[in-house]
């Protein structure tokens, strides 16, 4: 991590306005490379952050605000963006029985608060191993990132972009996926998807053979093709099965 960065950008988010002096400072050092790894973002108010091809592995950023921020090429490798929800979602519940309510976002506690990346552009980062707990992140761009490994946990993706991204071995546990845009994305195959729901996303080509909780997710009104489709059916009977 480079200190002077690191207290430049921290200054910049404590005036609330977007980050403006950091953007300013990146326009003007263009070719600077920006080191954050390890850096502590705990909170912060990072929206509208120019932090593209930022090195911001195993940064702390945990409850940060990220909102529209500029993230393309960036590398949060085993990067922490855990946040804290109080709303209507049933985190800790299946979410296949109905669909989920709204979020009621709540940043006011001091100690606690969501990870917001609503908007946010992650085109071509990498977020490999990254956890991702409560997060909001309606609308990000996610087209072509490294997301493998990533642990996704009671989070709001509705209408994210996955398009083209690495998709291998990550958990979308009771997290909402609803219009979110999957076609052309590099699965490889997603590890589990326990209480996930996909309402309306478009799962064209998404390999989901011997994907975990399949039938524990809820699809309803998902693009599917028919080898998707199939899969999904045979997980379903054969856990109805079971339970007969």
């Amino acid at each position: 991590m480079i200190a002077s960065q690191y207290e430049l950008l921290i200054a910049s988010a404590a005036q609330n306005n977007k980050c403006k002096a950091w953007n300013t400072w990146r326009r003007r050092n263009p070719k600077k490379k920006i080191d954050l790894s390890h850096a502590d973002l705990n909170g912060q108010n990072l929206n509208g952050a120019d932090l593209h091809e930022a090195n911001l592995t195993a940064a702390n950023l945990r409850y940060a605000l990220l909102q529209e921020a500029w993230l393309q090429h960036a590398t949060l490798d085993s990067g922490d963006l855990t946040g804290w929800v109080r709303g209507q979602g049933r985190h800790e519940n299946s979410w296949t029985a109905e669909e989920p309510g709204e979020w009621v976002a709540n940043n006011d506690d001091p100690e606690h608060g969501f990870t917001d990346l609503r908007c946010a552009n992650f085109e071509d980062a990498n977020l490999c191993g990254a956890t991702m707990r409560f997060v909001e992140m309606r609308d990000a761009q996610f087209e072509d990132a490294d997301l493998s490994h990533v642990f996704l946990f009671g989070s709001n993706a509705d209408n994210a972009d996955f398009r083209g991204a690495k998709l291998h071995g990550v958990k979308f546990w009771n997290s909402r996926l609803c219009g979110a845009h999957f076609a052309g994305a590099n699965t490889g195959a997603f590890d589990d998807v326990h209480g996930a729901c996909f309402h309306r996303s478009n799962l064209t080509g998404v390999a989901l053979s011997g994907v975990i909780g399949l039938a524990d997710a809820s699809f309803r009104g998902a693009r599917l093709d028919r080898k998707t489709q199939a899969v999904v059916l045979a997980a379903m009977a054969e856990t109805f099965s079971d339970a007969d």
